[in-house]
Parts: C-alpha cells; sequence; structure tokens
C-alpha cells in the first residue's frame, strides 16, 4: 500500500504520532502480505492527515485516498482498524452473519450513526475468517450511544466487546480476513 503522512510541519499527525502510525503499519506487516511503502510519483495513494475524526473509504478507491486520524485516533488500535479500512475490511459487526453474534440495539444508536451498523451485503464483502469479537474492526459495545447504553450485545452473554484503540494488534481473524482477500 503507497501512503503518504501529510507534510505540513504544523501537522500534530506527522510530528508526534507518526511513530504510532509506523508501529501500525510494521504490526499489518508482520502478519499479512500487505506491505506499506510512503509515494514517490504514484497516483494512487492513502493521505494519513489529522483531519476530524477516524475514518477511511473501504478498500483501494484510486487517486488520493484520505485517512483521518484526528483526535482521540493517535493510539496503535485506531491507526491498525483505518489502516485495515483502507486495505478493504470492512467492520465486524457490519457483517452479512453477524445477526447470528450480536443484537444491535437501535433505539441506544445516535440516529446520525445508523450507517455505522447496517449491514454489507454478502455480494459486497464475504470475509474469509468466522465472526470475531476480538477482530480491530469491531466497535467497543457502547459506541455511538445516545443514552449511555449499549449499541451492541453479543449474543453470547459472557463475551466482553473491547474498543479498538484498546487493542494493540489485529486478531487472527484480522490476518486470516486481509490475508484471503482478493485484491483487483
Amino acid at each position: 500500500m503507497i501512503y503518504i503522512v501529510n507534510d505540513d510541519d504544523t501537522n500534530i499527525c506527522k510530528a508526534r504520532f507518526r511513530p504510532t502510525i509506523e508501529q501500525a503499519m510494521r504490526r499489518i506487516e508482520s502478519q499479512t502480505c500487505i506491505r506499506f511503502r510512503e509515494q514517490q510519483n504514484e497516483r494512487d495513494y492513502v493521505l494519513i492527515y489529522n483531519g476530524k475524526g477516524c475514518h477511511s473509504k473501504v478498500g483501494r478507491s484510486g487517486g488520493r485516498q484520505l485517512l483521518s486520524l484526528g483526535y482521540g485516533c493517535h493510539d496503535v488500535g485506531s491507526t491498525l482498524h483505518e489502516l485495515c479500512h483502507a486495505i478493504g475490511l470492512y467492520h465486524e459487526h457490519m457483517r452479512y452473519d453477524r445477526d447470528q453474534y450480536l443484537n444491535i440495539e437501535w433505539e441506544n444508536i445516535q440516529p446520525s450513526m445508523y450507517e455505522q451498523f447496517q449491514k454489507v451485503p454478502i455480494s459486497q464483502y464475504r470475509p474469509a475468517a468466522k465472526f470475531d469479537y476480538n477482530s480491530i474492526m469491531i466497535y467497543g459495545s457502547k459506541a455511538f450511544s445516545r443514552n449511555g447504553r449499549n449499541t451492541m450485545t453479543p449474543r453470547n452473554r459472557e463475551t466482553k466487546i473491547i474498543e479498538s484503540h484498546f487493542k494493540q494488534s489485529l486478531a487472527r481473524s484480522d490476518v486470516i480476513n486481509i490475508n484471503t482477500f482478493q485484491f483487483g
């Protein structure tokens, strides 16, 4: 994957958090077939910048693809999560088969964030690994809650869902999904 970390000297992302970005990239490289290389003159690349929040398009979009690591996103877990989006992974809680593993508590979700919990059709995303509560690609139980209650509840009541930013590495399922992904 070709990338650039924003070169603006005033950008906190480049100066202070570049080591975190590089650490996340090395963790992905150590477990998967993905390799990161700084952009030279390639047309397609991911621009990592200090934007508003954490977000990236899923998969290669062509040309300059934005990956924001804004306030609250400067940790290894959030960086891994966004890099995995750029690679092509969707949220684990958006899988076509998620209802076998999670109850989505729609009444607790901020209405403007409903799209973060919509299922992705199997024709668009068919992960190779089984559903994994430990995936770097799953939100925490209270993500985007409008009332402090769970927005996702595991069907296995003994399972806890941990926020991505607390995680330090990819889960085995993330590695399998990346390594078996069909790149165009």
